[in-house]
C-alpha cells in the first residue's frame, strides 16, 4: 500500500529535482535524466522514513551539491562555441537586474514586528528575494564561460557553485508557502554554499584578478552576506531590523556595481568588421 501512495512532498521535490537536470546537456538528459529521477525518488522517500524531514533537507543538501559538480564535469565535455552562448553575453545585464532586485527586497525589513508575516508594500518587497538570487545566479553561471580563458579551472567550478547556492537560495525562499517549509533550510544552505563560494572565488580574484574592474567586490558579495547567516541583524522588540535591511541592501549595491562594469567592458569589446 506504501509504494501506490504518492505523498504531496514526494511529487513536488521529484519535479524540483527534475526541472534542475535542465543543467545537464540534452544528450546527457535523454539518456540518465529518468534513471536520476528515480534513484532520487526512492532514496528521498527512504530517507524521509528513517530520519523524517531533517534528513531529507540534509538530503536535498548533498544531492544539489552532487548535481552541482555532475553538471560541471558534464558540461566540460560538452563541445560548444562559448562565444554563442548566451548567459555569458548577458551575464553583466542579469547581475545588474538581480542587484536591483535584492537592494528592493531590503525594504521588506522595515516593517516593525515580527519578521514572519509581511503585509502591504514590505510583502511586496520581500518577493523580490528570489528574483534578486535567480538573476544572481544565472549571472553567475555565464561568468565563467565568458572569462573562460582567464580563469583556472578551479576557479570556474566556485564560480559554478556560488550560481548553484544561489539558484537553490531563489527556490528556497520562493517555495516554502507553495510546497513546504522545510525548503527554506536547504535555501539557506544554497545560501550557505553560495557565500562560500563567493568568498574562495573573492580571493582568487584579488590575488589574480579575474574581474580587475571590481577587484574587491567578489569578495565582498561573499561577506556581507555572513551578517545574515550570522544572525546580526539588529532588531529590537516591535521595531524594524536595519540590520537585515542594509545587509541586503549591500548585497544588491555590490551586484548591481559589479554587473555594470562587467557589462560596459562587454559593450566596450570591438565588434568584427561587416564583410
Amino acid at each position: 500500500m506504501e509504494n501506490r501512495i504518492q505523498p504531496l512532498w514526494a511529487i513536488l521535490s521529484e519535479r524540483i529535482y527534475r526541472a534542475l537536470l535542465i543543467f545537464y546537456p540534452a544528450d546527457f538528459r535523454r539518456e540518465y535524466a529518468c534513471l536520476m529521477a528515480q534513484a532520487f525518488r526512492d532514496v528521498s522517500r527512504d530517507t524521509y522514513r528513517r530520519e523524517g524531514p531533517a534528513g531529507i533537507a540534509l538530503w536535498w543538501g548533498s544531492a544539489l551539491f552532487d548535481l552541482a559538480i555532475s553538471v560541471i564535469e558534464q558540461r566540460r565535455k560538452e563541445s560548444f562555441v562559448m562565444s554563442k552562448s548566451l548567459l555569458p553575453a548577458w551575464a553583466g545585464k542579469l547581475l545588474i537586474v538581480g542587484g536591483i532586485c535584492a537592494a528592493l527586497s531590503a525594504v521588506s525589513q522595515l516593517q516593525p514586528g515580527s519578521p514572519e508575516f509581511y503585509t502591504g508594500v514590505f510583502q511586496i518587497s520581500f518577493l523580490f528575494v528570489g528574483p534578486a538570487y535567480l538573476l544572481i545566479a544565472l549571472g553567475c553561471f555565464g561568468l565563467p564561460t565568458r572569462y573562460h580563458a582567464q580563469t583556472e579551472p578551479l576557479t570556474r567550478i566556485t564560480l559554478y557553485l556560488a550560481a548553484v547556492g544561489a539558484l537553490v537560495t531563489a527556490l528556497g525562499v520562493s517555495l516554502p508557502k507553495l510546497v513546504a517549509e522545510w525548503l527554506w533550510s536547504v535555501g539557506m544552505l544554497g545560501l550557505i554554499l553560495h557565500v562560500i563560494a563567493m568568498v574562495v572565488f573573492g580571493l582568487a580574484n584579488i590575488t589574480r584578478p579575474i574581474l580587475p574592474m571590481v577587484r574587491w567586490l567578489p569578495l565582498l558579495a561573499g561577506l556581507i552576506p555572513f551578517a545574515l547567516l550570522l544572525g546580526v541583524m539588529g532588531r529590537g522588540p516591535g521595531s524594524p531590523n536595519w540590520g537585515a535591511f542594509a545587509t541586503l541592501l549591500g548585497i544588491g549595491i555590490i551586484w548591481l556595481i559589479m554587473g555594470f562594469f562587467i557589462n560596459r567592458e562587454r559593450q566596450a569589446e570591438p565588434q568584427p568588421a561587416a564583410a
